[in-house]
């Protein structure tokens, strides 16, 4: 089996997408590493990682140029996962301008997977060679329940039509706290119950309101009528693979493609402050729950989501690019001792 090394970014939106694509290798299989992308942990520190444990492949978010160029420097594939096909040529020209800061013919990933489905995106005929859409990608639940115990609250609204709100920004977006509070006053006086994974709210909070130190949306999903986030890769996609249209706001890292893609689709609503106010979250949230066509629109995208095979397929890709790669090592070894070279380390 093969030696995979993700390198992400530590925030919430990069993590939650990568980490089901991994846990698909590991249960192949295959060795899978994990640590922070250069840009946070310092280019030496991967590149040591690189050398000590010579992956395969590399698997790294959009935002991290750096672990590509490494990677590619010491013969590993890559692979760049990022939230949607607008996002890509713009990942290309980031990398390619990182390579020639550093006097390279540019860094070019071997695959890149996006974690949407093109139904949310606009046909484009400059996306990079060997782009394939994976749909959703956010982990299922795993493990015992992590449910709060007012969980309850929500089934009671449920059995009575009373709509479902969840306010779940990514960590450490920016505004994502703002964002909070904003949707809490917006929707305080309404008949809809408000979940909230956050802390960092007031002690008076409204009678409507329910606040947990940790909410998982893969647990969580299926009850919502309505999810408002900053835009992070996976939780969009896997609010809408279950039928529940989004609300997009703030300046999370891909709020606006995802924003953009909700929009277009019209399978909610994109909010392009980056805080916005009350007003604004309150009409955004009330347009979605009035709006007939929002909500037929998204209740079909669990069938568009379901043609895809998410992390499953994101797996099998990096898996065969991995089995590439290991059988042109074997090759090169093998046309090496043939010419008296005594293979790979030899000399």
């Amino acid at each position: 089996m093969s030696t995979i090394l993700f390198t992400v970014t530590p925030i919430s939106g990069r993590v939650r997408p990568a980490l089901p694509i991994a846990r698909e290798l590991a249960a192949a299989g295959h060795r899978v590493l994990w640590c922070a992308s250069p840009e946070f942990a310092g280019a030496a520190s991967f590149e040591a990682e690189v050398v000590a444990h010579a992956p395969e492949v590399v698997v790294a978010d959009a935002d991290s140029p750096a672990s590509v160029l490494a990677a590619r420097a010491h013969g590993a594939a890559t692979v760049v996962v990022t939230a949607s096909s607008p996002g890509l040529p713009r990942a290309v020209g980031r990398f390619l301008r990182h390579g020639a800061r550093r006097g390279t013919d540019g860094v070019v990933a071997d695959r890149f997977l996006v974690a949407s489905i093109p139904e949310l995106d606009d046909p484009r005929s400059d996306l990079p060679p060997h782009a394939e859409h994976i749909g959703a990608v956010a982990p299922a639940g795993e493990g015992p329940s992590r449910r709060p115990a007012w969980w309850a609250d929500v089934a009671s609204a449920r059995a009575v039509g009373r709509p479902v709100v969840l306010v779940a920004p990514d960590d450490g977006a920016p505004g994502a706290a703002s964002l909070v509070r904003s949707a809490v006053q917006a929707l305080a006086d309404d008949d809809v119950l408000v979940l909230a994974a956050a802390a960092g709210l007031p002690a008076e909070r409204p009678a409507n309101l329910r606040v947990a130190a940790e909410l998982p949306l893969e647990e969580v999903v299926a009850d919502l009528d309505v999810l408002v986030t900053t835009g992070g890769l996976g939780a969009a996609q896997l609010a809408l693979s279950h039928g529940v249209p989004v609300v997009v706001a703030g300046r999370g890292p891909d709020a606006a493609d995802v924003g953009a893609q909700v929009a277009r689709a019209g399978v909610g609503v994109w909010l392009r402050a980056g805080r916005p106010t009350p007003a604004q979250v309150a009409t955004a949230v009330h347009g979605v729950l009035a709006g007939l066509g929002i909500r037929r629109r998204a209740e079909a995208m669990p069938a568009a989501f379901a043609r895809y095979g998410g992390a499953r397929r994101a797996a099998e890709v990096i898996a065969a690019l991995a089995a590439e790669r290991a059988a042109g090592e074997a090759t090169r070894d093998r046309i090496g001792a043939d010419r008296g070279f005594g293979g790979a380390g030899a000399l």
